[in-house]
């Protein structure tokens, strides 16, 4: 907790000097990374958060795979929500498609 106010205000994450993680990283918000992209004459087809609502609820989803009925219903449920906005900001990872226009 003592570099979460770095992050939240910097987004940029070094090991060692700001955590105990595995690699440097910068946590985007999504208007974020579509601003940096909107400057580099490209088209934003789409964004898509790639756990979507799965997201920080790995036990459970692992637990609703081994039933693959309910799998297949909750794999349907991501693909509809995973481009909506607030699932996308939620998501520990998302996925923004591009395409060059210049």
């Amino acid at each position: 907790m003592q570099y979460a106010k770095h992050h939240w205000e910097v987004g940029d994450y070094v090991p060692t000097l700001q955590g105990e993680g595995f690699t440097a990283a910068h946590w985007f918000l999504p208007e974020e990374l579509c601003e940096l992209f909107e400057k580099q004459e490209v088209e934003i087809v789409e964004m898509a958060g790639l756990e979507g609502l799965s997201s920080h609820h790995r036990k459970d989803t692992n637990r609703l795979y081994k039933d693959q009925e309910k799998w297949k219903m909750w794999m349907e449920i991501l693909l509809k929500t995973c481009t909506h906005p607030s699932v996308v900001g939620s998501s520990e990872h998302f996925l923004l498609v591009c395409r060059k226009t210049g």
